[in-house]
């Protein structure tokens, strides 16, 4: 919370709780005219008519596929706070600038963009000056100093804005007019075939965008996992998605994973269990580990959380040893060649009408005569009478993976 204007409150960070840029709520009910009311939610509000953005498409409040990202907050702060760096801007120059900049993903109203300016005005980090019937808006000192601390945010949220724009516009000129945007020869529409049936990358934004929009815990989990090393092998946003969506589906408490790198995957699974449950994840890396915790932490989910440092396949005996309670769900995301060994020793771990599941389960060996742990993974599960099994394509930036789905049923 903040108190009184010009206070050393900061803005709120990256995780905060969001609101529904519903320009029509008052201050009293905890809109956005303070910028840390309603509910951490993923529901859009649709309740006014917004303005059009490119092409006559709707911005209902950020919330519409083609032309509005979910943003937090705390998001669009820092986000302002970036277009304004450079030199001082009237809303309605900022609200163009990321029109522009997001190849029209992002077309935020009014009613989101002057209370955001306000906000970040009551706490010093802006300044205004009046034009007639006009506001011009600048940062002051300290609103340099807090976008200096949190440039990295800033420029990942305006990235993503940027190629997941760019996609959409191409995917969108596909689709409406069926030539691709530099096509003018007779070969276009072989052309525009091959782009949907081989772009994986634009379904998967599809996707991200509509159903799996990144809030600042997880942009900031990728951004700590970049500064610290870690390297890039985590599961893609949809996918995350995807793992939140069938724990919750079967009402999961108690969740092993197998494998937690930096966290990214275990905030996804923690966020589906309800207070009580737990999340045990296992990591061999006490780098990883460490990193892990910092992102679990700042996401508010480490009371939910057991990382145990270690050997998967020593923890495991030791789970088997300690006579826990069974889990409901099972996630394999650790060394490839280990699965085989992981699926014996987990099963018995896993209760009757729980779920099985294993990433990276469609490499391109499954297609030739070679060899992979993944592949011999499929063939073992397929081959168990106690399980029912499906491998679910799953999209990449580039090409497809697989997460291979066992419910156990004996």
């Amino acid at each position: 919370m903040h108190s009184k204007r010009h206070g050393s409150v900061q803005p709120q960070e990256p995780g905060s709780r969001r609101w529904h840029h519903d320009p029509e709520q008052t201050p009293s009910d905890g809109g956005p005219h303070h910028g840390h009311g309603g509910q951490r939610s993923n529901e859009g509000h649709h309740g006014n008519e917004g303005h059009r953005g490119r092409g006559g498409r709707r911005a209902y409040g950020g919330h519409d596929l083609h032309s509005g990202r979910k943003l937090s907050s705390s998001d669009l702060q820092i986000v302002l706070l970036a277009l304004l760096v450079d030199k001082p801007a009237h809303g309605y120059e900022l609200i163009k600038s990321l029109d522009d900049h997001s190849h029209g993903l992002y077309v935020p109203s009014p009613g989101m963009i002057y209370p955001a300016l306000t906000y970040l005005e009551e706490i010093g980090l802006a300044s205004v000056e009046t034009e007639g019937a006009r506001k011009r808006y600048s940062l002051t000192e300290a609103g340099r100093d807090y976008y200096q601390q949190r440039q990295d945010v800033s420029s990942r949220i305006l990235s993503d804005l940027e190629r997941v724009g760019r996609e959409m516009e191409r995917a969108r000129q596909v689709v409406e007019s069926g030539v691709v945007s530099g096509d003018s020869d007779d070969g276009a529409k072989s052309k525009v075939n091959t782009l949907m049936e081989f772009n994986t990358g634009a379904y998967n934004e599809y996707i991200t965008s509509l159903f799996a929009p990144q809030d600042s815990d997880l942009v900031e989990a990728l951004a700590e996992m970049k500064r610290e090393n870690v390297r890039n092998m985590n599961v893609s946003a949809s996918e995350g998605k995807l793992l939140q969506v069938l724990a919750l589906a079967i009402g999961a408490k108690r969740i092993l994973e197998i494998g937690t790198l930096g966290g990214y995957s275990g905030i996804h699974l923690a966020r589906a269990l309800p207070e009580g449950g737990k999340l045990i994840t296992l990591e061999i890396d006490p780098h990883h580990a460490e990193v892990a915790r910092r992102n679990l932490g700042r996401a508010g989910v480490a009371q939910k959380v057991d990382i145990r440092i270690g050997p998967a396949s020593e923890t495991l005996e030791q789970l088997a040893q300690a006579g826990e309670p069974l889990f409901d769900l099972i996630f394999i995301d650790a060394d490839k060649d280990g699965y085989t060994e992981y699926l014996r020793q987990s099963l018995p771990l896993l209760r009757v009408g729980g779920l099985l599941l294993a990433d990276n389960t469609l490499p391109g060996a499954v297609l030739t005569q070679g060899d992979s742990g993944t592949k011999r993974y499929n063939a073992a599960v397929a081959e168990c009478p106690g399980l029912t099994t499906i491998v679910i394509p799953t999209l990449r930036h580039q090409g497809i993976d697989g997460l291979t789905v066992s419910f156990r049923n004996a």
